[in-house]
C-alpha cells in the first residue's frame, strides 16, 4: 500500500507560520503593546499569535530565525522595564522583580572581596573538633 505525501505526517499541525519570525510581525506586536502601554513579553507574543509559550519554545528549538525573534522580544522587554522603571512609568518594585526573574539581573553589592572568591582558613585548634 502506497502512502501519498499528504498522509505521511501524523499529529496535529504545529500552527507555525514563518511570518511569526519576521521583523514586520515582531514590530507589529511591539507597536501594539506601545499603543496600549503594555509591556512587551514572550507571554504577550504567544497571545498575539494565538499559541502558548511552550509551543513557541518548541518552534524556537527548530527555527533559528524564530529563536532570534524571541530574543528581540526579550531584549525589548528588558529595555522597557529598565527605562520605564527608572522613569516611574512602571512600578519600580515590580520592574525590579521582572528584571530579576526574567532577565537575570539582580541587586547585589560585594563590599568584602571585590568579586573574588573568599577562602576561610580554620585555625589548627578547630580542625580536630
Amino acid at each position: 500500500m502506497e502512502t501519498d505525501e499528504k498522509t505521511k505526517h501524523t499529529g496535529r499541525p504545529s500552527g507555525y507560520k514563518p511570518d511569526y519570525a519576521t521583523q514586520d510581525y515582531i514590530q507589529g506586536y511591539i507597536d501594539e503593546c506601545e499603543d496600549k502601554e503594555k509591556l512587551v513579553s514572550l507571554c504577550g507574543y504567544a497571545v498575539y499569535i494565538g499559541t502558548c509559550e511552550k509551543v513557541m519554545y518548541d518552534w524556537a528549538n527548530k527555527d533559528a530565525l524564530f529563536r532570534k525573534s524571541l530574543d528581540i522580544i526579550k531584549q525589548k522587554s528588558k529595555e522597557m522595564l529598565i527605562n520605564k522603571g527608572l522613569g516611574n512609568k512602571y512600578n519600580s518594585t515590580i520592574a525590579k522583580l521582572c528584571l530579576s526573574a526574567n532577565h537575570g539581573m539582580k541587586e547585589r553589592s560585594d563590599v568584602t572581596s571585590n568579586d573574588e572568591s573568599i577562602t576561610i582558613k580554620m585555625p589548627e585548634k578547630m580542625k580536630d573538633v
